[in-house]
Parts: structure tokens; sequence; C-alpha cells
């Protein structure tokens, strides 16, 4: 029923599923979409990690994630959008990621 995204840097992150399919996300923003009901272990590949896990519900949400630009301080910022959207921001010296999230249908107040 959901879908989440992981996005990696700093380190890098592997993603070992229970169905035997096994991801490396790099350091760099690398991201991976998969279904949120999937089992899965996270393992850091060399050293610390740092990641942004977004999870939605795939009936109701779209979602983007893009790369972002890095700055200088980290932050985490979120902005309404039109149509009831919201964007999620976060940036510091390494990257930058910008999560856009748009309902499906009508909103609901």
């Amino acid at each position: 029923m959901s879908t989440a995204t992981s996005c990696c840097w700093r380190g890098g992150l592997r993603l070992r599923f229970d169905d035997g399919e096994v991801v490396t996300l790099e350091r760099g923003g690398d991201t991976r979409r998969f279904a949120g009901e999937r089992s899965l272990v996270g393992e850091p590949v060399a050293g610390p990690t740092r990641q942004l896990n977004l999870m939605w519900r795939r009936d109701r949400l779209d979602a983007v994630v893009a790369a972002g630009e890095p700055v200088r301080a980290s932050e985490l910022a979120v902005h309404p959008e039109e149509a009831g959207g919201i964007r999620v921001e976060f940036h510091d010296a390494d990257v930058g990621v910008v999560c856009r999230l748009t309902p499906r249908g009508p909103v609901r107040s």
C-alpha cells in the first residue's frame, strides 16, 4: 500500500531485500524506489551513512525525489504547494534532496 524511496549520501548504504535482491546506494544522492511493504535490512557500506527515507501511500499520493543543491549548513524545510501538495527539502554540504508529494484526486479537509 505504501511506496518508499531511500536516498543515500556520505558512506553508502546496502539494501538487502527478503527476496534476495541487493541494491547498493553509493554516495552522491543515489535513490531507490521500492514497495514499502517489502521487508529489508539496510547496512552501511563504508562507515557512517546519511540517508533520507520517504514513505507515502501510493493510492493517495504521487512522489518525485530529485537532487537539489548542496549548501553550507544542514537544513530541512517543508513547503506547501498548489492543489494540496507539499515539497520537502533537505540540504547540507554534501547534497540537496527535493521531494514533491502531490495528491491523487481531490484533497480532503
